[in-house]
């Protein structure tokens, strides 16, 4: 005898008809997930792989390349953009240069900015350029300081940035070794209040850096000295380390893509870098 034969024997119609909604209810309830839970499982999984985030370590502010207040900048904005092209979130951990180098082989971050083969000689976790700074010596036209190449830089005192004598390649190194009167600042807006104050003669730092710094320093009633830019130095590519080699080439990738496109070109007018 079938359940519903028996129902109907024994039960009046509307009680019969609550019974069996009650078990077809308790059946669904009960039942083990099928296709639409396993679907929901996949979305899940692939809502995660889309949120990955790694910690990538960059040196202290110095806009208009980095504005750590804010997360953004042209470097950062460049970095951020490839990485989400790459399913990924950069979470940047700022540090002084002199600590950053340290930190990815300690194991706190997988990944370092502004890096080139000076810095990280392993070319398998280096990827390509991804941005280009053009450093100068600058000078107050008022002091007659002449610079034409970078030995020069032997003659007078001479400020620039954090491990300037490793990035800068042998040249400025040997320069920078035979000068007593040079020293290297982690804070570039008090390279430029150095320069400007006549506490030294001669500042290093990448042009676009310097225009940005100066434009935001307020002079008061003062006069704006006028400067002399010395170009004795090449264009600096530098490069991304990654601690796992295997994402190198999917950067690298991407990041061909983003330099062909309008949205890169849109970023460097965005920050006027030239």
């Amino acid at each position: 005898m079938s359940i519903l034969t028996f129902l109907k024997a024994y039960f009046k119609p509307t009680l019969i008809l609550t019974i069996f909604s009650t078990l077809i209810l308790s059946f669904i309830v009960n039942a083990k997930p099928t296709e639409k839970s396993n679907f929901n499982t996949h979305e899940s999984t692939e809502s995660r792989q889309m949120e990955t985030t790694i910690d990538v370590i960059v040196g202290l502010a110095k806009p208009p390349y980095v504005i750590s207040e804010s997360d953004t900048g042209f470097e950062l904005e460049v970095i951020t953009t490839v990485l989400n092209k790459m399913d990924t979130s950069p979470r940047f951990i700022y540090a002084p240069l002199g600590r950053s180098l340290k930190l990815l082989d300690q194991g706190m971050g997988e990944a370092l900015l502004t890096i080139n083969e000076y810095i990280v000689p392993n070319s398998k976790i280096r990827s390509n350029p991804y941005i280009t700074y053009q450093n100068v010596a600058i000078s107050l036209r008022s002091s007659g300081i002449n610079i034409d190449k970078i030995e020069d830089l032997e003659k007078n005192s001479v400020a620039s940035f954090q491990f300037a004598h490793k990035y800068l390649g042998p040249i400025f190194a040997t320069a920078t070794k035979n000068n007593a009167n040079y020293i290297e600042i982690p804070n570039q807006f008090q390279q430029v209040e150095m320069l400007l104050e006549k506490r030294i003669e001669v500042i290093v730092m990448d042009i676009n850096i310097f225009n940005y710094i100066f434009t935001q320093l307020k002079m008061g009633n003062k006069a704006q000295p006028e400067l002399s830019v010395h170009k004795v130095f090449p264009e600096n590519p530098y490069s991304m380390a990654f601690k796992d080699e295997t994402k190198v080439q999917t950067f690298n990738t991407k990041l061909t893509e983003f330099l062909q496109s309008p949205e890169y070109q849109s970023l460097k007018q965005k920050y006027k870098i030239f």
